[in-house]
C-alpha cells in the first residue's frame, strides 16, 4: 500500500473501513488499505472535478465541477447517483453538516448555495 500512496496523492479519506480514494485523471481507484486490492474504479471525467467532499458516514463522494455541477456518488458500489446544476462556473468549494443533510456550494462567481441531501 506504501507503493500506491507514493505514486498517488491521497486527497482524502473516507469512513468506510480500510478504503482509500484517490482521484487521478480521468479514472479514480478506490482501494483496500490492508490489502492493497483496487475494490473499483470511478469511470468518468474527474480531469475537471475542483472540489469534493465524503459524507459523514464514508458512503457517498459529492463532487464539485468546473462546468458547475455537482455530482453525488456512491462509494462502495462507484454508481452515479445524482447530477445537479447550480449555475455555470466553477464549483470551488464544498463543505457538508455533521449530520450530511446539508451541502453548501461556493461557485467561482461568488455566489454560495444551499442544497438538502436526501
Amino acid at each position: 500500500m506504501q507503493r500506491l500512496v507514493n505514486r498517488h496523492r491521497l486527497l482524502e479519506r473516507s469512513s468506510l473501513p480500510n478504503s482509500c480514494l484517490a482521484m487521478i485523471k480521468s479514472i479514480s481507484p478506490t482501494w483496500n488499505l490492508q490489502t492493497g486490492k483496487l475494490l473499483h474504479e470511478f469511470a468518468d471525467n474527474f480531469s475537471s472535478v475542483e472540489s469534493f467532499v465524503i459524507s459523514p458516514n464514508g458512503k457517498i463522494l459529492i463532487c464539485g465541477n468546473y462546468d458547475g455541477s455537482i455530482k453525488l456518488w456512491n462509494l462502495e458500489q462507484g454508481k452515479l447517483l445524482h447530477t445537479s446544476r447550480n449555475g455555470s462556473s466553477s464549483v470551488l468549494g464544498l463543505a457538508l453538516s455533521p449530520d450530511g443533510k446539508t451541502l453548501a456550494s461556493s461557485n467561482e462567481d461568488s455566489t454560495i448555495h444551499i442544497w438538502q441531501i436526501n
